[in-house]
């Protein structure tokens, strides 16, 4: 999941801008920021998915339903 955003943003290297925001398929949602001072791109962890879900009360059941399911075809 990747969402194009190009805004401007601060940064303590002067301004930069915020070209992406997506998540891995480890679940931690990542910023990729353009520097032009450097020419380059950094991809920076702001977050995942687990802690986001939590701060709202809900919790992130897919790990343990994968391995539930995984139990069940190992039993039969």
């Amino acid at each position: 999941m990747k969402n194009i955003v190009n805004s401007e943003v601060d940064t303590p290297d002067g301004k930069a801008t915020l070209k992406e925001i997506y998540v891995t398929e480890l679940g931690y949602i990542m910023a990729k920021v353009y520097y032009p001072k450097k020419g380059v791109y950094v991809n920076h962890k702001i977050g995942s998915l687990k802690n986001l879900l939590k701060s709202d009360g809900l919790n992130l059941v897919s790990e343990w339903t994968e391995h539930i399911v995984l139990e069940e075809k190992l039993v039969k």
